[in-house]
Order: structure tokens, then sequence, then C-alpha cells
């Protein structure tokens, strides 16, 4: 049931949305029974979506689960930046819907309620509520935590960078999560590394051996940022990204070259095992070829998990403006609103820094490079040849896109000396590092992690876990 007229248009960042599609989206969760969304702006020149939900009878929908449903049904730019529940909708005495009586968005629960200590503390409070589109931040919450992905961290940088006249990256956000922790990075002048380095610390800090994700075609690795806040805070979280992003370096000839320079990086952080590895389409192959490449260095991989992708398995050619189609589609924008001409990179990094994207900060050089890595890693994919790893597997299977002729989860069992653990979900193989499929990822890999580790067994900080 829709409240208030259903056909609105509204243009936010160069974007127009139908408000009644976004609000038919919010009311389809099964725990709503009636939904309005609107554009609010709470702070001068602050215009994001916000969505109102009245609960089906007996209901409690949970904020979060809404926004993380719309994230795996919506484009990006439509799904709204927080969602509020309420018992009934404000009326007018006439009994229409009063939208000057709708609240603004503030955080749930008292997760990292203390309050700032230091000037830039409160500042830092300030910039993270204004991102995350919230009334107040405690100095120790957590940024990802509260529901921040990579395209608000990206917002969130960029205010920091103004606010303090620093060059903050996504990386630091990442290493530096809260208010407290990022005010002490601020203050001691620290940029270490960049967001396009091989070795990306997500979460760099945690009891428990790290978990190392491995990028796409593309060569990113940022998509797993949303898989933090879903596995244990023991766990360290590493993305592992292609070379040749911000630099001009050789590209690796062979998949099998990548495993070995990727085992090489991980090893800088974790010198022994027991190792954890996960990896989203290509980077299943690529994290299973390095499983394969620790046993033979004598070490133990204890965790490999594949996320819909196969041994075998044929990437169709793509050109230029495939790559470019692609990289549009990753952050939710329909390149047909750019009409028929060819795409450039010029069109695409404007596209991506008007929608206010993750990539916002990436330059037309970066978009270069990655359309030339996603070429040659699908060249390495098509033409590689696997050995057998002798562990377990964790198979993540995306049924939206199954055929036929689609691969089975058997298709691995040459490769895999011990069990293969496939779990279904119904995604699309390209939706799979959205927020809501990431969710489902996260609760699996985060059972795994239990069943390896046990639950109840006391943590000991791994000694090549980063303190923070």
């Amino acid at each position: 049931m829709f409240v208030g007229r259903a056909d609105d248009q509204v243009k936010l960042r160069g974007f127009r949305i139908e408000l009644g599609e976004v609000e038919a989206a919010v009311a389809a969760h099964p725990d709503v029974a009636q939904a309005h969304v609107i554009v609010r702006e709470d702070r001068p020149g602050d215009r994001r979506l916000v969505a109102y939900a009245v609960p089906a009878d007996g209901a409690a929908p949970d904020p979060a689960a809404v926004r993380a449903h719309l994230a795996g049904t919506l484009p990006e730019h439509m799904v709204p930046s927080a969602v509020v529940t309420l018992e009934a909708f404000p009326l007018t005495v006439n009994g229409k819907l009063n939208h000057k009586a709708l609240p603004v968005p503030e955080t749930t629960g008292t997760a990292g309620a203390r309050p700032p200590r230091t000037p830039r503390e409160e500042i830092l409070c300030g910039l993270f509520a204004e991102v995350l589109g919230v009334r107040r931040v405690g100095a120790d919450a957590n940024f990802f935590d509260l529901g921040g992905d990579s395209l608000l961290a990206t917002r969130l940088t960029t205010r920091v960078s103004a606010e303090f006249g620093t060059d903050l990256t996504i990386r630091t956000l990442f290493e530096a999560p809260t208010p407290a922790r990022l005010g002490a990075r601020l203050d001691e002048g620290g940029e270490e590394g960049g967001a396009l380095d091989v070795l990306l610390p997500l979460r760099p800090f945690g009891t428990r051996p790290p978990v190392f994700c491995v990028h796409p075609a593309g060569g990113l690795s940022w998509c797993y940022s949303g898989l933090i806040k879903h596995i244990g805070a023991e766990y360290p979280v590493y993305g592992l990204q292609a070379r040749g992003l911000d630099r001009d370096e050789p590209m690796p000839s062979s998949l099998w070259e990548m495993a070995d320079d990727y085992v090489r990086q991980i090893r800088t952080v974790q010198p022994s095992g027991p190792y954890r590895l996960v990896g989203y389409s290509a980077g299943g192959v690529i994290a299973h070829a390095m499983a394969t490449r620790l046993e033979q260095l004598g070490e133990t991989v204890d965790l490999l998990g594949v996320l819909d992708t196969y041994p075998g398995q044929r990437m169709p050619p793509i050109d230029e403006q495939g790559v470019l189609a692609d990289l549009l589609r990753w952050v939710g924008y329909d390149r047909r609103y750019l009409g028929d001409g060819p795409l450039t990179h010029e069109r695409v990094t404007e596209v991506l820094q008007r929608l206010g994207s993750a990539m916002a900060s990436l330059e037309q050089r970066h978009i270069a490079a990655i359309t030339r890595i996603y070429a040659n890693n699908s060249e390495l994919f098509n033409t590689h040849v696997a050995e057998k790893f002798s562990g377990d597997l964790v198979l993540v299977v995306a049924t939206l896109d199954k055929i036929d002729i689609s691969p089975k989860p058997d298709t691995w069992q040459p490769y895999v000396g011990g069990a293969i653990r496939t779990t279904e979900i119904d995604r699309h193989h390209t939706d799979l590092m959205k927020p809501g499929p990431l969710a489902e990822i996260g609760r699996i890999l985060a059972a795994e992690l239990r069943r390896i580790d046990g639950a109840g067994q006391d943590d000991v900080a791994h000694p090549t876990a980063k303190e923070n």
C-alpha cells in the first residue's frame, strides 16, 4: 500500500527517480505494510532519499534489513540513505500525510555512543552523521557497522579531506573506521599506502588469522568493504587488487604468475597459515590457484570460499565498450541514459563523479587501466588450467542466472580433494557484491569460520594481525 502519489518524479544527483517505484520496493518487504519515500535536505545542499515504513501486523522491520532488501532490487542511486520505521504515518487535520512531521533519521542502538573528547573528534562525528544521514554518531561508532558502504565512504573521505585540508583515502577509512581512530590518524598525519595498492587493508586489526578477498576481473577489491560487518570483528580482512591500477606495471602472463604474486603479498602480513581465501567471480579461480600454491609451499588453507565461479568456465570476449558498460552497471547506472553514442573514459568518469559513486575518485587513467586489466584477466581466466587443492571448498551459487547448460557444483570435483559445501542463494551473479547478497554471503562465511575456529574458543591475538 502506498501513501501519497506514486507517480512523483524527483531529480537527485543527475538522475530522475520515480518515488513510487522506490515505495513499491519498500512495501514489497514482508515486514512492511505501508511505505512512503521523500527527498530530505536536512543540511543545505545535502539532498537524500529517505524511506518511511509502517510495520505489518506483528512485524518489527529492521531498517538495515529493509535497506539491504532494497539494495538487492534497486539501482544504487535509488536506494534510500535511511529507512525509518513508524507506528503510523503522521496526518494533518484533513487526514493527509503530514510531510513536515516525518522525523529526521537517526542512528539506532547505542554502539559508539561515547561523545567526542576533542574538537577534531567532534567535527568527525558530525561528518560521519552527515554522510550517513543520521542525527548523531558517537566517537567509537564504526562507519561500516552503521550502514556505510564504499559509495558513502567516498563521500566521507571527500568531506573529511575538504574539512582538514588533507588527501584522505578510502584505505585510511578502512583502517580507521571510527571518528576516534580516524582523528588519531589525522593527528599522526599518517597516509600510508593507497586505495589502489595490491594488498588493501579493509580491516587490518583483529585476533584471528586474516581473511583475504581476491578481486574479480576488473581488478578492484573495494566491493568487499560491505562484507566486513557480516564477519566477526576478530577477523582482519584484506583485499587483493590487480597490479597496474595506479602505475604502469607489467601485467601477469598467466593466472599462476598472478597467484604467486598474491601469495607473496599475503605472506608479508601473515607469514604462515592457516590461510583463509575468498574470491568472487574470476577471483574465485585465482583464490583456488593461490590455495594450491600455498599447499605446495607446505602451508594450510582451511577456508577457500568461491563465489559463483567454476574452473574451465569461459568468459565471453569483451571489448573496451563492454568493460565501460560494466563499470556503469556495477554502480547501478543504466548506460541507456547516455544515448546511443560510444562510451569514452571521459564520459564514464563524468558519470561516476556525478553519481557520487565509490569510483568517483578514479581518474580517466584509472578507468583506462581497469579496461586493460579486465581484458588481460579475461584472457588469463580462459586459458588457465587448474590443479588440485586437497582441502574443502565453500561454494556459493547464484541461482537466478542459471540455465540447463550452466556449470554445476560438481564441476569443481576434479580440483578439490576435500568436501564441497554448496549454498544456493536466489540472486543474480552480477548482484552478489550488493549489500543484500553480501549479507547472505557474510553469514555463510561467518558460519564456516565459527566451525573452523570454534565459537567458544578464547581469542588470542594473531601474531600477524595489526592491533589498532
